[in-house]
């Protein structure tokens, strides 16, 4: 759905006569602003008059479009706007119920959002600092739950706003948010740090793809953060997200089998605080996981970790006969009650051992009197 502010640029004319109850419309504009993608909300004040075409139409108008606001200073702004005169409303009365009403579709939408798309909105540190109040409203009020992916690419963002998103995230927003791209921004080395060390602290615990190229400061310590063995320490140490995860995958991140092993060693803390029970896919392929770290993960899993894991990818690593075979005889065990598939191609060891495990009559023995008990 497009939305279009008919709100016209300074010194156009027209014969329409003003529209007393133009607060609803203001109402109305930013609560469809809050989660339209970046090319679903125009305004005409951002046109020229030159467009020939709807892209034309869409390109120069969203850049008039403003970051969201919270609820608070939304009722305020409105307050202050309608004693001015700046705002009116047929009923001035109507001004709390406006800001009642906008306040519940912020909760709503903010609660329920997969995705939020605000790029290429030349939106400078100062609006993106209002988005990042608006973000950390909505976390408080117990949204971004759902959120999956913010992209933020193309604006003016500074080390300010990126501080501020940086601090939202060290309080535990966006827990299920898998990419956020930061791209062509002004971001230095001082907003990169920031992002780095709250990813360090167990931030975003969800993501694995973090965009910050065409920005002044270098992207690597955040790309070395999100591959760093004190995020994996943080992340797994969070008992709620543990006990929620449906999927983890820390997948083609280089990790040694030293490195493999922090892992393994990190998840039984999960499982003994009674995390890791929701979980259904775990991937950790494309690393370099040898046998010591596969042994540990055997140990895990024949404590009755993961019991609703469905599948488990392990391939392309280097893991050899030792740790396939101790992989094997957790499976003949009853370990990973759910689990039908487990993948260990490109292995210097066969996967042959744990695919017969997994039809060995060991196993269904072992998963029956699983089942009795």
């Amino acid at each position: 759905m497009l939305l279009v502010d008919t709100e016209l640029p300074a010194g156009a004319h027209t014969n329409m006569q003003p529209y007393e109850g133009r607060g609803w419309c203001v109402m109305e504009c930013n609560a469809s602003g809050l989660v339209k993608d970046d090319m679903a909300l125009i305004s005409l004040k951002g046109l020229t008059g030159e467009e020939t075409s709807l892209d034309e139409v869409r390109e120069n108008g969203k850049a008039a479009r403003a970051p969201p606001v919270a609820p608070a200073p939304f009722a305020s702004t409105l307050e202050a706007d309608v004693a001015s005169g700046a705002t009116t409303f047929t009923n001035r009365g109507d001004v709390p119920v406006v800001a009642k009403i906008y306040g519940w579709a912020f909760a709503a939408e903010m609660a329920a959002v997969v995705a939020l798309y605000y790029a290429v909105l030349g939106w400078d540190d100062a609006q993106m600092l209002t988005l990042c109040a608006a973000l950390r409203a909505a976390h408080a009020d117990g949204g971004l739950r759902k959120l999956e992916k913010l992209e933020l690419s193309d604006n003016q963002m500074g080390d300010g706003a990126a501080a501020a998103l940086a601090a939202l995230l060290e309080e535990g927003a966006m827990p299920n948010l898998k990419v956020l791209i930061l791209d062509n921004n002004q971001i230095g080395d001082d907003g990169v740090a920031a992002l780095a060390s709250a990813l360090r602290g167990g931030a975003l615990p969800s993501c694995t793809t973090i965009e910050l190229s065409g920005n002044p400061g270098s992207d690597d310590p955040v790309d070395e953060a999100l591959a760093s063995p004190e995020r994996l320490a943080a992340v797994t140490q969070n008992a709620a997200y543990m006990a929620a995860v449906v999927e983890l995958s820390y997948t083609n991140l280089g990790w040694d089998d030293a490195q493999m092993l922090t892992l393994c060693r990190a998840l039984p803390a999960a499982h003994a605080g009674g995390g890791l029970r929701k979980l259904e896919k775990l991937n950790l392929s494309y690393n370099r996981m040898g046998d010591g770290a596969a042994a540990a993960l055997a140990a895990l899993l024949e404590e009755g970790a993961m019991p609703n894991l469905k599948a488990l990818y392990l391939n392309n690593n280097q893991i050899a006969e030792d740790g396939v075979a101790a992989l094997a005889s957790a499976l003949r065990g009853g370990a990973l009650p759910a689990c039908t598939r487990i993948y260990l191609n490109y292995n210097p060891g066969s996967g042959a051992p744990v695919k017969e495990a997994l039809a060995s009559p060991e196993r269904a023995a072992a998963l029956a009197q699983l089942q009795a008990e």
